[in-house]
């Protein structure tokens, strides 16, 4: 776990970073893919991102709801976007 949240002592921490936003961002459900199952790899790819990243939300549309909610509906459109859609 550790080594996963870490930033530290690679070459460039953004390059760190942008690589698991964008493993998070591409992440698909497989054809026999279970929901649970998908769920489970879109959260520690999440969880993943938070921990190198710290809590984020997408400040323009926090407006007039809360930074933590922005960032559970932002990462629920992720996941949906990512799932099977048969």
């Amino acid at each position: 776990e550790a080594i996963a949240f870490s930033t530290e002592g690679v070459d460039e921490e953004f390059i760190t970073l942008a690589g698991s936003f964008r493993r998070l961002a591409s992440l698909q459900q497989g054809p026999k893919e279970s929901v649970a199952k998908y769920y489970k790899r879109f959260q520690i790819s999440a969880d993943v991102l938070i921990g190198q990243w710290g809590e984020f939300h997408p400040s323009k549309l926090a407006t007039s709801i809360t930074k933590d909610v922005a960032r559970e509906k932002f990462l629920a459109r992720l996941f949906l976007t990512g799932a099977d859609k048969v």
